[in-house]
């Protein structure tokens, strides 16, 4: 048995600063989970980085470029 506790669910939402993905971000955040997200300005980023009270994790991506989504990946991956 573990001593450090449950593992806090996480959740990757692609499209996350605005419409729908947001909305799914937001939700996800209020049920404690931890959301990493995309987002296609700095201006999303940071409207739902307020939005959240800072539960959401989001980078700016633009998904139909590869490279780009490999670095999300990535960086997701590293974060702590």
């Amino acid at each position: 048995m573990s001593t450090s506790g449950p593992r806090k669910r996480s959740a990757a939402i692609t499209g996350a600063g605005s419409g729908l993905g947001r909305d799914i971000a937001l939700g996800l955040a209020a049920k404690r989970y931890r959301v990493f997200g995309t987002a296609m300005s700095s201006e999303e980023i940071a409207d739902l980085k307020q939005a959240s009270g800072g539960a959401v994790t989001l980078s700016e991506c633009d998904i139909t470029d590869e490279g780009a989504v490999k670095a999300w990946a990535s960086w997701m991956t590293s974060v702590p």
